[in-house]
């Protein structure tokens, strides 16, 4: 309350600004994976971290339904990994250096990206400290394909690939929200043979939040936890800007009434995808994210 929301730096929720070496053991650190190299339709997630910070000023740091004041917490950003435009290997390289320096102190990343494609490289990093990691997988897709015009990392291919390098442990793992046209069957019947649990957007809405909620818990367990969401988990009405969106979504409601639902689970880091600012000219879609991202912050700062 020292100043107003509109002045200062942008840095997610006003928290402190720090180098990735100068992060504390058990800080909550904010962060940007600005890499969209492995869309394969609308571009522009790059500018997603920015965005998301700036809509953050709207969002007050007391979550009433947990009981948490996150601004109580040690809380920092630690900016942006300093990926290369156009280069997904190079953009990968920058990305495991900068999340590994903040996992590897003790810290628990909340990363802004950036498309889908970064928690390949986000996952090694957590296998690397965790061992094999559950996956709390939001998105309209399920991501796992084998590869897209001959490309094998894409913002599709992300969950398939860290699956097979043994980043995940499939059996404690879950896709929520998956929907819209496909080419066949495979196309979710691929994440249930690879050994993840799917609950369709249909599936959500027929069961509840709640309901939802319980059936993560109990999938997850005591595991160490990565929440990623992609954005156009959200139906198009609630977040437009995105780069695949599919109608039939979560609506932000629902959304934040399974993620607080989640309370108990030991998130070890979070990351919030594919906004594309281009396509979202009400600020809707960052909006979203920011307040998701306060809600896996929430999660992650209420275990510790």
């Amino acid at each position: 309350m020292s100043s107003p929301k509109y002045v200062g730096i942008r840095t997610f929720l006003g928290a402190p600004q720090s180098a990735v070496n100068e992060v504390l053991s058990g800080q909550i650190v904010f962060c940007g994976a600005p890499l969209d190299a492995g869309q394969t339709y609308r571009v522009g997630a790059r500018h997603g971290p920015s965005a998301i910070r700036e809509a953050s000023r709207v969002v007050r740091p007391y979550n009433p339904r947990l009981d948490l004041d996150l601004s109580a917490l040690a809380l920092s950003d630690a900016g942006d990994a300093d990926v290369a435009p156009g280069s997904i290997e190079r953009g990968f390289e920058a990305i495991r250096s900068h999340i590994g320096a903040i996992v590897q102190r003790g810290a628990y990343p909340m990363i802004m990206g950036g498309d889908c494609s970064i928690a390949f490289p986000v996952l090694g990093e957590l296998y690397s400290k965790w061992g094999p990691i559950a996956l709390v997988h939001f998105d309209a897709h399920t991501d796992t394909w084998d590869e897209y015009w001959g490309e094998r990392y894409t913002h599709g291919t992300a969950v398939r690939r860290a699956i097979e390098a043994g980043f995940i442990e499939p059996s404690a793992s879950v896709q929520v929200g998956i929907r819209g046209s496909g080419y066949g069957p495979s196309d979710v019947e691929q994440s249930r043979d690879l050994g993840l649990l799917v609950l369709t957007a249909d599936q959500v809405h027929a069961d509840g939040a709640s309901e939802t909620a319980r059936r993560i818990v109990e999938r997850v367990g005591s595991h160490p936890v990565l929440v990623h969401f992609d954005i156009d988990c959200l139906d198009p009405a609630h977040a437009p800007g995105t780069g695949m969106p599919e109608v039939g979504g979560l609506t932000t409601h629902d959304a934040s009434i399974i993620l607080v639902g989640l309370a108990g689970i030991n998130v070890v880091a979070a990351e919030v995808t594919e906004v594309l600012p281009a396509y979202d000219p009400s600020g809707i879609t960052a909006i979203a994210a920011a307040n998701v991202l306060f809600e896996l912050a929430s999660l992650a700062g209420s275990h510790g």
